[in-house]
């Protein structure tokens, strides 16, 4: 029997990923700022040691310190991106749901869906110069 309109149903409503861990996600966006800001100041700003010394203070000095971490980010990054995917690869080993084709064309879709749209993008641009 179907419900009706204005009744209610009981449900248990279940998050989507009921073991993920929201704490991952900040450190690896934090992790990819730095990345950022790293980036940033190799591109705008000139070294500390090139300041003249009137201008190394200890507030540039701090923005300097804390912009210089980007490959350490980028392992960071790189290490929780490979235990989120190495962790779903390994409960579904367990579960016996683990499909190496699958994982296969997932992998390579979501890695190869952006490397070929930033080459055209990268391309396009590349001729309109």
């Amino acid at each position: 029997m179907a419900p009706q309109i204005g009744s209610t149903v009981n449900q248990q409503i279940t998050p989507p990923y009921k073991n993920h861990l929201s704490w991952i996600d900040l450190i690896r966006f934090l992790a990819a700022f730095a990345v950022l800001a790293c980036h940033f100041r190799g591109a705008f700003f000139v070294d500390f040691g090139s300041l003249p010394t009137n201008q190394q203070t200890i507030p540039i000095f701090a923005f300097f310190a804390s912009t210089r971490l980007g490959h350490e980010a980028v392992l960071i990054f790189f290490i929780l991106s490979g235990f989120l995917v190495g962790g779903k690869s390994i409960e579904r080993i367990l579960n016996k749901t683990f499909k190496p084709l699958d994982y296969s064309i997932d992998r390579t879709v979501r890695i190869m869906l952006p490397l070929l749209s930033s080459l055209i993008l990268f391309r396009d641009i590349q001729l309109m110069a």
